[in-house]
């Protein structure tokens, strides 16, 4: 994804969207927060818990929607053995990331995990891999085109606005144009010819993107 920089200046945000709670949530958060300067630290989340923690910005999903998560509903198609709420979660996650620096115009943001703990700033981070600051980073274990495997991570994952709206629509486009959905259709009938669990995830398209 080649886009433009964006300007660099003062804190980056960390993002994380959950559904649900769960009792190691509020140490990931004050963690967060502490290598931030107690600031820019929001969770996107369906429950007000952890609405109490001083600094942190608790919005709520349902405030977040968009023609593309519309749009992403209307073309979706289950390809999992996993449940299909929680494999469509998994992306729209991202489109609830992009709603929401859209509406609030951040240019940039780190995403993590709910159980991830961050010991050093985003802008610390960049500073050390200035080449992030053109698109997006994220994890992309190594491995085989011809495996199937076709796996890359978002759990700890940088983005620019811009380079965030270019998956989001290669996602939608994935579930319609028929050279990328027959990658899926591929790699789901390796799973069933194995009988291997999983299938098609966000991580899949990530790989693919």
């Amino acid at each position: 994804m080649n886009t433009q920089s964006p300007q660099i200046s003062g804190p980056i945000p960390i993002v994380f969207v959950l559904k649900g709670d769960s009792w190691y949530l509020p140490y990931v958060l004050n963690q967060a927060l502490s290598v931030n300067n107690n600031a820019h630290v929001t969770l996107l989340s369906d429950t007000k818990a952890n609405g109490n923690i001083n600094g942190l910005d608790l919005i709520p999903i349902n405030t977040l929607q968009s023609d593309l998560i519309h749009n992403f509903h209307q073309h979706y198609k289950h390809i999992s053995t996993n449940s299909q709420d929680y494999e469509i979660f998994c992306w729209l996650r991202w489109f609830y990331l992009l709603a929401y620096m859209e509406g609030e115009n951040i240019a940039h943001a780190f995403y993590l995990d709910s159980d991830v703990l961050i010991f050093s700033s985003p802008a610390y981070i960049l500073s050390l891999y200035p080449e992030m600051s053109k698109g997006c980073a994220f994890s992309i274990p190594q491995q085989e085109y011809s495996s199937n495997y076709w796996c890359a991570g978002g759990q700890v994952s940088y983005w620019t606005q811009d380079a965030l709206r270019k998956f989001c629509y290669f996602t939608i486009n994935s579930f319609q144009k028929k050279e990328l959905l027959d990658l899926y259709i591929h790699k789901w009938s390796w799973h069933l010819n194995h009988k291997i669990a999983g299938g098609i995830c966000d991580m899949t398209t990530l790989y693919l993107s």
